[in-house]
């Protein structure tokens, strides 16, 4: 982290009435450029800073409609506006070497008065060309749209940027950063620009000042920034919250990270894994313009773009879910576009659009604070995607290729310019389809050589990646030519987009490693689209009806009278998937894990501030995580009837997906990745699997090795009846040195297509296969033959098949309308595939097919448009809205059971056999929604003894103490507030739901955190608003001036470090839940709003009984939880 030189003598006192003469009158405008220009207008804001300094004030005297009024006359006049200064200043300045408060605010009024009417006396309103005569020919890059282009650059300071975007709740304010903080923070690191920002007004809670910024002079480490603005924050809250202690969570609300994120930065390091810092915000559209709501630094996972122009160059946007963009009407989502394609001038810096997907809009700085020089958006794209050399590129892909460089990836190695093999050919068949599209080999030292990068155990057999233009998967080489050398091909099926070879460009050398391919160690599960092809194809319904019923029994076998918290655990957190969501939750947020919600390391209080599913009072989203930690706690389903309620409720929903969804779990079933025959020795109609002892076990209990005969494929989605593929798995002994992929056969004499692209058009570059080789299936399964595409579907289509060279040959000459236009053509792009009604046919297919079958022409049309929408916007396609419109048509059919909803309709009369399997299993799962059944077969109603014992001995201390009864009032206290808050909760909550809905919300409803803005106006946001708003009370009451005992009257809350703040939390949780239980056992309000502190209080005390046993819960810190909790062969995913 960058280090800063006090800059207190910005603010030097020794300046006297003589300083007038400090002047810039001799400036010459014309010889400026841009960033001279900036410097001019700041200098003379400096100069009323320092002529105000005198007085001693301690705050900036410039506004920001100070700082409107001084760039735009010094655009015009920067010799009249010094005179200005000049004049104002000996003319208002009173004699006195300090003044008040209201003779300070009289001046800046007079000020900005002044400078009012100089401005109206310069400039003509109706004057639009007024500096076109202070354009230069400043642009020159060759890196940019070769065409000789030469771009005008404006130094005037366009207030354009900002005129459409607002702080969130700020009408009339703007989102460039006032002149106040950025004359302040010149030579601070970006972080620290970005916080002040995010924190201080407008956009932030705390009120500027140059006293409360002076806190940041003398940092000389991250963690210094880290603990200024912490101060601040408690500064704040302090002033703002008179009359409640200041707790811990408070500050997390304004700083929802750890100091670790300040050590977050950007480095040389060309290789290895990385992590960055994410900027981001949210924006709503209102009355015309953009609100954003920023939100807090967190770190991401690493980018090529981020690796190659620095992450904090970008502001990930996205669009708040409450702008429905499918519901837009036209004029709106024009409206919308427009506007974000407008500039952001946010925290020094201007950004501006330059790529969207996936739900992100990303916007790059091109000019502005911390950066060491101006990269213009033509010049972000060119340097991965040169332009220039892609010209006969359509737009569709030209859009889709740049998403190649915002994709996860880890640099791996960076291959010299002759160790990679550009242009390699395919293999075809004779009738010249290509049969290896997307896969090539790698060299097996770059293999060992990723091994040592990424710390993999093993060396990698299979990658998926990217390299320059290129992507797909690489495999060892078959034949190693040279075991030292570093080699990569790149087939011609694999590179996207050309290169410009003129320029050395490291970045574009790099492997960027996406994923290493690792052993399959769960089973796959059969679904609704692959039971009614199976089916179609010849298997009996009945072999589907007995596997549910064989995956109902297997669960019941696990989960019901299980008390071992070692078997729940392991059946939770594998049908829960909880080791994947925590490693993505650790990358999507702060990976904040050592510092709390409460401002310390106690292990008994939440990490998060809402963020990454925790709440306030460490209760979190996911009920597996409940149930786990409670586990962990020592409670048991037997002991604890909330335990069993919520292990009773992920059953629930296991099941659910059997009777609903169809998700049968299938033993002898896997999903692979699939590539191209290294050996080119498999036959048509051949594969080869091979699985390693990671993938676990077949029925036999036997470790699967090498996979024998008739094997089904599919790919996800799949919908015609020729989607799934028998093949025939052979032991083929040139392949034996493969694990874990599914490998399809090259065979050039062949005149069929590849097998993956039968397979819902697959190809190598890294599809993943659903592979079963159960004898039940695959025995009576035959294939149907792969249908030719309809030509009512050709027709349903329009093709843009525009090239890049020639939408940007009107405007190749002017680099400003180059630039927007490739920015118009990216959003459009982006607007178009998110409202590709991918969805809707699925839909219509579905409906359809069940009454006429998967074989009706019908039926075949709306799959295969299904399947053309997938890819639409990629080969440059849009659905003709006449069709759209005609196809509306199969929505008018009876909805199926099978399809259906709604529960209460299970006596519809029955469509397919899809409806009958339906009704079967939701008779096997009806057990799981009684009222009377337990997971546990002997749950005591009792309260837990430990947290009862606890209470109880601190009540029994507290009659038996000589302190004339003044713990036992504390208690009492204690009590009375506990009770106090169960009671406005529970009563809130009825007033929310009504009576009949109380019991299942608070059963089931996640608690949380707090209150977002998507959700705030819904339901659940306001039972999450109500959890957050009464755990707060629970934590600041009772007051801790109320507390009479010598134990509980020197109680911080600020900091929970301290033992007897620890023991207060506990002794407030133990009353909690004794009187939450007490009142209502089947509420029990008290996992709500003290869940943490309650699992840790269990923990401890089990600990102290069974301190000489081996086993049994420990109360650990949270990080070192999570680590143990964390397996270590998912790190690498």
């Amino acid at each position: 982290m960058a280090t800063r030189p006090n800059s207190n003598s910005r603010y030097d006192n020794s300046i006297n009435s003589n300083s007038y003469s400090y002047s810039i009158s001799n400036a010459n405008l014309s010889s400026y450029d841009n960033n001279s220009f900036n410097e001019v207008v700041n200098e003379l804001k400096r100069k009323v800073e320092k002529l105000m300094s005198r007085y001693r004030i301690g705050e900036s005297f410039i506004t920001s409609s100070h700082e409107f009024y001084m760039e735009d006359l010094s655009v015009k006049n920067v010799k009249c506006l010094d005179d200005l200064i000049n004049e104002f200043f000996k003319k208002s300045m009173p004699p006195d070497q300090s003044i008040g408060k209201d003779v300070f605010q009289r001046l800046q009024v007079n000020f900005e008065q002044e400078l009012h009417q100089k401005f109206t006396s310069l400039f003509d309103e109706n004057d639009e060309n007024w500096n076109d005569d202070l354009y230069i020919n400043g642009f020159s890059n060759n890196n940019t749209f070769s065409m000789n282009v030469e771009t005008p650059l404006n130094f005037v300071n366009d207030h354009s940027p900002t005129d459409f975007w607002i702080p969130k709740g700020k009408k009339n304010s703007s989102t460039k950063i006032p002149y106040e903080y950025e004359s302040y923070l010149l030579g601070y690191p970006f972080l620290v620009w970005y916080e002040v920002v995010r924190l201080f007004q407008p956009f932030g809670p705390i009120k500027y000042s140059i006293n409360v910024l002076n806190k940041l002079n003398n940092c000389k480490t991250a963690f210094d920034f880290y603990d200024a603005f912490e101060s601040i924050c408690k500064d704040y809250l302090r002033d703002s919250n008179s009359n409640r202690d200041i707790n811990g969570q408070d500050l997390r609300k304004l700083i929802p990270y750890n100091r670790l994120l300040w050590e977050v930065q950007e480095t040389n390091k060309s290789i290895g894994k990385r992590k960055h810092i994410n900027y981001s915000g949210e924006i709503t559209m209102r009355n015309g313009k953009l609100e954003l709501d920023l939100n807090a630094p967190k770190t991401c996972q690493s980018k090529r773009y981020f690796r190659m122009f620095s992450a904090e160059r970008f502001f990930h946007l996205k669009i708040n879910k409450d702008i429905q963009i499918e519901k837009l009407d036209e004029k709106k989502c024009f409206l919308l576009k427009k506007l974000l394609l407008h500039p952001l001038e946010l925290a020094g810096r201007t950004y501006e659009f330059l790529y969207a997907k996936e739900g992100t809009l990303y916007y790059f700085a091109t000019k502005g604070s911390c950066l060491n020089k101006s990269i213009s958006i033509l010049d972000a794209i060119n340097c991965d995607v040169a332009i220039y050399c892609n010209l006969d590129m359509t737009t569709a892909k030209f859009y889709s290729r740049i998403s190649l460089g915002f994709s996860d990836s880890i640099p791996a190695i960076v291959f010299g310019p002759d160790q990679i093999n550009y242009d390699k050919p395919d293999v075809e068949n004779i009738i010249g389809k290509c049969l290896t599209d997307g896969c090539a080999p790698i060299s097996l030292a770059a293999m060992r050589e990723i091994a040592k990068v990424m710390d993999h155990r093993e060396t990698p057999q299979f990658i998926q990646a990217r390299i320059g233009g290129a992507k797909g998967i690489w495999f060892l080489e078959h034949q190693v030519r040279d075991p030292y050398k570093l080699s990569i091909d790149l087939r011609q099926s694999q590179s996207k987009y050309k290169l410009d070879f003129k320029f050395d460009n490291p970045f574009l050398r790099t492997l960027d490693l996406v994923r290493i391919i690792k052993s399959p160690d769960r089973p796959a599960t059969l679904n609704a689209q692959l039971i009614r092809i199976l089916e179609h194809g010849g298997v009996p319904m009945q072999v589907f009806i007995d596997m549910i019923k064989e995956n109902v029994q297997k669960i019941k076998d696990m989960v019901i009278g299980q008390d071992d918290p070692t078997v729940l655990r392991a059946w939770i957190a594998k049908s829960g998937n909880v080791m994947r969501r925590r490693i993505e939750d650790r990358i999507n947020h702060n990976d904040s894990n050592d510092v709390n919600d409460y401002g310390s390391n106690c292990s008994e209080i939440s990490t998060n501030s809402g963020s990454g599913g925790v709440s306030l009072s460490g209760y979190p989203d996911s009920m597996s995580e409940i149930a786990i930690e409670m586990l962990d706690a020592g409670f048991t389903p037997s002991t604890c009837p909330f335990l069993a309620k919520k292990i009773k409720q992920l059953l629930k929903g296991q099941l659910s997906n059997l009777s609903s969804k169809f998700h049968i779990e299938n033993s002898q079933s896997r999903y692979l990745i699939c590539v191209a025959d290294p050996s080119n020795s498999l036959k048509e109609g051949e594969i080869f699997i091979q699985l390693d002892g990671d993938a676990g076990y077949d029925e036999r209990g036997m470790r699967f090795g090498i996979v024998e005969g008739d094997v089904i494929l599919s790919r996800n989605p799949c919908a015609l009846p020729s989607d799934i593929q028998k093949v025939r798995a052979v032991n083929n002994p040139l392949l034996c040195k493969y694990y874990n992929v599914v490998i399809f056969p090259v065979d050039s004499e062949s005149r069929d297509g590849p097998l993956a692209a039968k397979l819902s058009g697959g190809d190598y570059d890294g599809d993943k296969v659903f592979c079963c080789w159960d004898p039940r299936i695959t025995e009576l399964y035959q294939n149907s033959p792969v249908a030719e595409t309809l030509p009512e579907v050709e027709n349903a289509f329009s093709k843009c098949t525009e090239t890049i060279g020639n939408y940007l040959a009107p405007v190749k000459n002017d680099a400003k309308e180059l630039t927007k236009k490739v920015q118009r053509l990216i959003l459009e792009e982006y607007f178009k595939d998110i409202l590709t009604p991918v969805g809707m046919y699925d839909y219509y297919h579905r409906l359809y097919s069940s009454h006429h079958g998967l074989s009706d022409p019908k039926s075949i049309y709306l799959a295969q448009i299904g399947a053309r929408l997938l890819d639409a916007t990629k080969q440059g396609e849009k659905l003709k809205d006449s069709v759209f419109k005609s196809d509306r048509k199969y929505n008018n059919l009876p909805i199926p059971f099978w399809m259906e909803k709604d529960k209460s309709k299970s006596k519809t009369k029955s469509v397919c056999s899809m409806d009958n399997l339906r009704r079967i299993a939701q008779e096997e799962v009806a057990f799981v929604n009684s009222p009377e059944f337990s997971v546990s077969l002997n749950t005591r109603r009792g309260l837990d003894p430990h947290i009862h014992q606890f209470w109880l001995r601190e009540f029994e201390r507290a009659t038996n103490m000589n302190d004339d009864g003044r713990y036992k009032k504390d208690l009492e206290l204690i009590i009375s507030v506990t009770a106090s808050i169960i009671r406005k909760y529970n009563s809130e909550i009825r007033q929310l739901l009504g009576e009949e809905d109380l019991s299942l919300e608070l059963q089931n409803s996640p608690t949380p955190s707090a209150p977002t803005p998507n959700s705030i106006y819904s339901r659940n946001g306001k039972i999450r608003s109500l959890s957050y708003k009464y755990t707060e009370q629970f934590i600041n009451f009772p007051l801790t001036k109320n507390y009479e005992s010598d134990i509980l009257k020197h109680v911080d809350r600020t900091d929970l470090n301290y033992d007897i703040t620890l023991f207060e939390l506990r002794l407030k949780a133990a009353a909690l839940y004794i009187q939450s239980f007490t009142r209502n056992p089947e509420y029990e309000v008290c996992w709500k709003l003290a869940f943490r502190i309650l699992c840790g209080l269990k923990a401890r005390i089990i600990e102290s009984e069974k301190s000489d046993i081996v086993g049994g819960p420990r109360s650990v810190t949270y990080e070192v939880w999570q680590s143990l909790n964390v397996d270590n062969r998912w790190r690498n995913v």
